[in-house]
């Protein structure tokens, strides 16, 4: 049995799909964008806390230097409440503080780190320290008082308990919006990408529910502009299919129209060998073959044409209309009584109470229905009998064939639709493996699915087609 495959199922070692790419292509620079912007933010925010707490550390410097005096040789402090003062916060941070003149300490904490040597009037510095085991944040001023012989340096230092305070409240914050930033790409950019798609995946929708003899162009107002280009190229390619889908249908049609005359000929000369007289058992015996010959081939084209009719069709929607099935199956059962007749076959139709309706198009069903009853009736065996029924349910229309043939086996139920198969059984009864083809094509065109089954009587084969109903109702 022949494997169904998914047209849409991504083979091994397929590239990823475009809205992959897209997303792929989209989130991962803008996650790296938002936390190169989050260690940039952090460095900031790292400067701009030391910036801001460095400017109030010297202010408080320069509050102390301001009340430096000399008197009568030696320096004065008056240390104001307010220079310390601008240093708290909610770290309850040290401050600590000396002054120094060449190198020794006039007052404030000795063992303070002494810097600021080199330093000119007025000038400043900054360092990090470790201070009684903390970590501090010194600066340094040198002021140069009238009647003093050289600089005088103040420093202020601070533990940094409030500015990692401030620093990790700030970044917690900084931290936040990244996370919230990077979860909305997250979300969005998927969202935002299979919109944008949506017109491309209602394109491809109606490519698909397009049958396979459909070559009519994609209006190119369904298609967003950017795939204008592309879907021209494809209405171009498909008016060149449709140009040589028509030329090998016409060739069929032509060659076999033309195969159908001389056949007719050759028909008419073997019968008139046959009254010719006198005839021997051998020639009588090559006359038999060579009728029976013709018979298949003639078959086979008017079969060749039926397929190639199939392949074709297309019905219009105007021929899309109510149809009643009990009639055409009635009608193809008459067209093929004489058959059955000649091949001792007994052909039964079990009618139903009222008419069957089913929306389709009357010429081609009749040719599907037909195809099905004269295989039934080809491959039965002498004084088999065929049964057709005609009946409604579950919003379809439904045709039964069931003949007393030698069947089908369930492995084979699939291949026997394939063009040109044959099963070993059928190898006594005349035929080219073209009936079921035909059956199916009709089929496809009128949205008409056609089941194998065995029947319940455990022998042949039961054949049965189901056809749409108006809006899905039960007919």
């Amino acid at each position: 049995m022949a494997e169904a495959v998914n047209p849409h199922a991504a083979p091994e070692g397929r590239s990823p799909s475009l809205t992959g790419r897209l997303i792929g292509g989209l989130i991962v620079p803008m996650v790296l964008l938002a936390l190169a912007l989050g260690i940039a933010g952090a460095i900031s925010v790292r400067h701009a806390v030391t910036a801001v707490s460095d400017t109030i550390l010297l202010a408080s410097s320069h509050a102390i230097a301001e009340t430096l005096a000399v008197d009568k040789g030696e320096v004065t402090l008056d240390l104001p409440p307010s220079a310390f003062g601008m240093l708290e916060n909610n770290a309850q941070d040290n401050v600590y503080y000396t002054i120094h003149h060449k190198g020794q300490v006039i007052t404030g904490y000795a063992d303070l780190p002494l810097i600021g040597a080199g330093l000119a009037d007025g000038e400043h510095t900054f360092i990090d320290a470790v201070y009684r085991g903390q970590p501090i944040r010194l600066v340094a001023e040198a002021r140069r008082l009238p009647r003093l012989n050289g600089l005088i340096v103040v420093e202020v230092a601070e533990t940094t308990g409030g500015r990692t305070l401030i620093s990790r409240h700030i970044l917690w914050i900084l931290g936040s919006l990244e996370g919230a930033l990077i979860l909305l790409v997250l979300v969005l950019i998927p969202l935002a990408i299979r919109w944008g798609l949506h017109p491309l995946v209602r394109l491809r929708a109606t490519m698909d529910s397009r049958n396979a003899q459909d070559f009519t162009p994609i209006p190119l107002a369904q298609a967003p502009g950017e795939l204008r280009g592309l879907v021209s190229s494809f209405n171009a390619l498909l008016h060149r299919l449709d140009l040589a889908v028509e030329g090998v249908r016409r060739f069929s049609a032509d060659a076999s129209h033309q195969m159908r005359t001389p056949l007719s000929v050759l028909r008419s000369h073997i019968a008139l060998l046959k009254k010719a007289s006198p005839i021997d058992k051998g020639m009588r015996s090559s006359l038999k073959d060579i009728d029976e010959a013709v018979d298949r081939l003639e078959r086979l084209v008017t079969q060749l044409l039926a397929l190639g009719r199939a392949d074709g069709a297309t019905p219009l929607p105007a021929a899309q209309r109510p149809c009643n099935l009990l009639q055409l199956v009635q009608d193809a059962a008459s067209d093929l009584a004489m058959m059955a007749a000649r091949r001792r076959v007994n052909l039964a139709l079990e009618t139903p109470t009222q008419p069957v309706w089913a929306i389709t198009d009357e010429n081609l069903a009749h040719e599907l229905i037909s195809n099905l009853i004269d295989n039934a009736i080809r491959y039965n065996r002498p004084r088999g009998h065929v049964s057709l029924s005609v009946f409604a349910t579950n919003g379809r229309a439904w045709v039964s064939i069931e003949d007393s043939g030698p069947g089908i086996p369930p492995a084979d139920r699939e291949r026997v639709f394939e063009r040109f198969i044959r099963l070993s059984p059928d190898a006594d009864h005349s035929g080219s493996g073209l009936g079921l083809a035909i059956a199916r094509a009709l089929g496809d065109t009128l949205s008409a699915h056609i089941t194998l089954a065995t029947p319940d009587s455990g022998e042949g084969l039961r054949v049965v087609v189901d056809f749409p109903t108006a809006d899905g109702e039960q007919a």
